[in-house]
């Protein structure tokens, strides 16, 4: 039996063409940020079968925890100053599904 974790499966749509120039920005400048805000990053992963679609996984031990996180990444001066704009540029759209791992999963 696992212990259950939320994870934010997000994907993303990027603007034709633009996609390694988006995953680059997000590993070199997003990552590291996200990482210093408490974010527990589980993966990047870019789609095999489109080349403007990438996704990433954020785990999480709890809603609130997750509230909290997310609340003072995104309200934080950093995204909203700096990194927001330049995300919105390239991004067309985004989903996020917030899922919880189930007794038997490995994570």
């Amino acid at each position: 039996m696992g212990v259950t974790v939320l994870v934010e499966i997000r994907k993303y749509e990027i603007e034709p063409g633009r996609r390694d120039e988006f995953v680059d920005w997000f590993e070199t400048s997003v990552l590291p940020a996200m990482e210093r805000a408490g974010m527990k990053i589980l993966g990047v992963f870019v789609d095999v079968e489109d080349p403007d679609v990438f996704f990433y996984l954020k785990g999480f031990e709890s809603e609130a925890e997750r509230d909290r996180i997310n609340a003072d990444f995104y309200d934080g001066d950093l995204w909203l100053n700096t990194m927001r704009d330049r995300a919105l540029e390239m991004e067309k759209g985004y989903e996020v599904a917030l899922v919880r791992s189930t007794d038997g999963s490995p994570i």
